[in-house]
């Protein structure tokens, strides 16, 4: 058995009538001691409240509970039960103390409709009244105390006095009304003395049916003064919370107005823009348009601004499009190199009129080949070859020259190369494939430039085909053996002219040995 202390309430003879009437009310209470064989019906006689009852509910007031106990500032001479059970209790927010009063005031309300006439019933009566009573005043003493303590701050105590609005009432049972007064105290217990009459002299107070707004004493707390909420000035943040809650319903861009570049930095945000810039009309759009362009910079680096910026190069009108792209003048290489703003580049290179393309791409001069052997740059310069006319920015195609073996075995650089046959002019991809095929044996067996040969096989001209498959004939066996180079085997066969696929035929053919023809 585990050892107690002499001040244990268990110890208390009267405790297993006490733990039964409110274990459910305050699960925290320690269970009784009980003997084998012993039942809750012998510890607990429900099936009366006489005297014998009065008795055992008497405990709950300890020894001489008389009114001098409630003065606060004098110290008791003696905790009664429920004092050294509250003393115990963590100051943490509990339903539990307001879910008691509740079932003490119902208990007494039953006790005095059904036993007024006897003065064994009275003298019940006046005791569930006296323990309402001890129990709200020794916690709005608790209460308060705490609030002198922390600043004037409000108090974590779960107390009838301060008490939180925003409460689940399935969980805390029935909320407050919207008019609150402070402690409840009865007229009785006013009469003898127990309690302050200014409690019953209190106006009643009107509680905010949204927010953390709380009920104190002589009014209510105004909600910008709350630590748990935003200042007056800082809506932006409640407004995207309410959003994010999904508490706010047929939301609308002008809804917004003010809180565009939260919601474009935000991830729920900034799809909410997207898709209603999609279908916006013009007055919409530029709601949020003239928000965002003070701020247009940051948001193009930014992990979901950037996408709000890409739609209004994708639906925008033409005069914002060009104002983004002023934007973008002297950050064209930075932005090219970044993660989210090498996006915003290729959008604007894809929708943007050629006089401006020429603008974003001459920022580039002297930067290709750091583009292109960059993860991000490559993208950029893939996009300036697809969608900028060649004789806008000459200078791209003409930084690969002398470069394509070091191009083609990089593992960006390889999809330049490719860009390159797939959209240049011929006038101007014909010196670089010229210089591929020097180099064809080695690439055919390079984890990247294998990639570059197999393109060409696939959508280059026909003496280009030639050319390469000139070349695999006479080490089809040492290449179809190769991880990479087998690759390139294939591809010949299956798209040299009749006459490239014979040779490679006869060469397999040749190697076989006799009697396998």
């Amino acid at each position: 058995m585990e050892s107690l202390q002499e001040d244990d309430p268990r110890l208390d003879p009267t405790y297993p009538a006490f733990f039964h009437s409110h274990s459910r009310l305050d699960p925290r209470l320690p269970p009784p001691f009980y003997s084998p064989g012993q039942s809750w019906q012998q510890l607990w006689p429900l099936s009366s409240l006489g005297p014998a009852g009065s008795s055992q509910l008497a405990m709950l007031d300890g020894v001489g509970g008389n009114d001098a106990d409630l003065d606060h500032a004098s110290a008791p001479a003696r905790q009664s039960l429920v004092d050294r059970i509250q003393a115990d209790f963590p100051r943490t927010p509990s339903p539990v103390y307001a879910n008691t009063l509740r079932a003490l005031r119902h208990s007494k309300e039953n006790l005095s409709s059904l036993h007024s006439a006897t003065g064994a019933e009275q003298s019940t009566d006046d005791f569930l009244t006296f323990s309402m009573d001890r129990l709200a005043l020794e916690e709005e003493r608790r209460t308060l105390k705490a609030v002198q303590r922390q600043g004037n701050q409000p108090s974590a105590s779960s107390s009838a006095e301060f008490e939180w609005n925003r409460q689940d009432g399935t969980l805390f049972g029935a909320q407050n009304p919207r008019t609150a007064s402070g402690v409840s105290i009865s007229l009785g217990a006013l009469g003898k003395g127990r309690g302050s009459e200014q409690n019953a002299a209190r106006p009643p107070m009107l509680a905010e049916d949204i927010g953390f707004g709380m009920i104190a004493p002589g009014g209510p707390i105004p909600l910008n003064s709350s630590p748990f909420l935003p200042a007056a000035g800082n809506r932006q943040a409640s407004l995207l919370e309410e959003f994010r809650a999904n508490r706010l319903r047929k939301l609308e861009l002008q809804d917004i107005i003010g809180h565009v570049v939260d919601f474009s930095s935000d991830q729920h945000g900034s799809r909410f823009i997207q898709q209603k810039l999609e279908t916006a009309n013009n007055a919409e759009r530029n709601i949020v348009f003239v928000e965002i362009m003070p701020q247009a910079l940051q948001l193009m680096t930014d992990v979901f601004g950037n996408y709000v910026i890409q739609k209004f190069f994708e639906y925008g009108a033409l005069d914002q499009k060009i104002g983004l792209s002023k934007t973008l003048q002297g950050h064209v290489l930075s932005l090219s190199l970044q993660m989210y703003g090498c996006r915003v580049i290729q959008k604007a290179l894809e929708h943007l009129p050629a006089e401006y393309q020429g603008k974003i791409v001459a920022e580039l001069d002297g930067h290709v080949l750091r583009c292109v052997k960059d993860q991000n740059g490559n993208h950029v310069i893939q996009k300036c070859i697809e969608c900028v006319p060649s004789d806008v920015a000459p200078f791209v195609i003409q930084s690969f020259k002398g470069q394509i073996f070091t191009l083609a075995t990089h593992p960006y650089g390889c999809r330049v190369i490719q860009r390159i046959f797939e959209h240049g002019a011929e006038m101007q991809s014909r010196p670089l494939i010229d210089e591929l095929h020097r180099f064809t044996t080695n690439l055919v067996q390079d984890q990247y430039g294998n990639y570059v040969v197999q393109h060409i096989l696939e959508k280059g001209p026909p003496e280009d085909k030639h050319e390469i498959i000139s070349k695999v004939k006479g080490n089809v066996l040492t290449f179809s053996r190769h991880k990479f180079a087998s690759n390139v085997v294939e591809k010949c066969v299956a798209n040299g002219s009749r006459s490239d696929r014979q040779a490679l035929i006869e060469e397999v053919l040749e190697l076989l040995p006799d009697g396998y023809y």
